[in-house]
């Protein structure tokens, strides 16, 4: 953790970002921690119903705070958090019948 900590220290000293984004997750701790040291704000999201360890220490720190699922499952601060769902890509979509058939026939399988 110390070594993780030095490293993103170092490395937010030379890259110097406007604002650094964290998911969760042991590896976002140092940087985090590392962040607030230099005064870099931390915007958080959190994916899970129920936050993990490493949001939940850094929460205090964080300018705003994102949410997968409605405010109730977390103890964030009311003034920072945002239920704000969970970023999908457009890709990602429900599929018409149409679209599933010429898929189907696409790839070969048996159009049963």
């Amino acid at each position: 953790m110390m070594v993780g900590f030095f490293q993103s220290l170092f490395k937010l000293m030379k890259w110097r970002p406007d604002v650094i984004f964290i998911k969760g997750g042991y590896v976002c701790l140092p940087v985090g921690y590392a962040a607030r040291l230099l005064r870099i704000p931390l915007v958080l999201h959190d994916s899970e119903a129920h936050p993990g360890l490493t949001n939940r220490l850094l929460s205090p720190f964080a300018k705003a705070i994102g949410t997968g699922a409605p405010l109730e499952y977390y103890n964030y601060p009311p003034e920072k958090a945002s239920y704000v769902g969970i970023p999908v890509a457009p890709e990602f979509h429900p599929y018409s019948e149409t679209e599933k058939k010429e898929l189907k026939e696409k790839l070969g399988f048996n159009r049963q």
